[in-house]
């Protein structure tokens, strides 16, 4: 239950895909970096928190060097130490942080905004992204409801459940105060 150390760009796409059933979490760091080296102490004290036991969290940490740099600027780490939470039932990006030493508050709360939305009390797994059954040709879009419309809704190739909606509707105070037209 450590830390994987990822050498290669096969390695961190292994990493990623091994992990079906688990929220995978990776720190991009440089071992010259002060602000990752001060980091490393706090993250493992939050790996280490008895609150995470048994959760479906897998850790793994990748150093830059010159030749990852491209990855890197790929995968959109723009400053060092960043940290990536991966889906790993669906192998996609989740959150993508600047995380220091002081962010440490932050990545706890993303953690806990992760789990609490997908993993199970019960059985402490990742809970299955459930697909959207298709449109029913038969319908017109006039006479759906917004809910229905909203459950179809694909954005850059990602589909947009109405989780995804209530969670930005209700739960982001910058959407909140929103007039319900402006934000359909």
């Amino acid at each position: 239950h450590g830390v994987y150390q990822i050498k290669t760009e096969e390695q961190y796409y292994n990493f990623i895909k091994a992990n079906p059933t688990k929220l995978v979490v990776i720190k991009f760091f440089a071992t010259y970096c002060r602000a990752c080296r001060s980091l490393e102490p706090k993250l493992l004290m939050v790996k280490k928190d008895e609150k995470l036991n048994g959760l479906p969290i897998v850790w793994g940490e990748y150093a830059s060097t010159k030749a990852n740099k491209d990855l890197f600027q790929q995968l959109r780490v723009l400053t060092l130490p960043t940290i990536h939470f991966y889906d790993g039932s669906r192998a996609t990006l989740v959150e993508n942080f600047p995380c220091g030493p002081a962010k440490i508050p932050l990545l706890k709360k993303k953690l806990a905004r992760f789990i609490n939305s997908r993993v199970d009390p019960d059985t402490l797994k990742l809970e299955p992204v459930t697909p959207v059954a298709a449109k029913d040709q038969t319908k017109n879009d006039e006479t759906e409801s917004p809910e229905a419309r909203v459950t179809r809704r694909i954005i850059d190739n990602e589909l947009i459940t109405p989780e995804h909606f209530d969670f930005l509707r209700n739960k982001l105070p910058f959407f909140r105060d929103m007039p319900e037209n402006d934000f359909d």
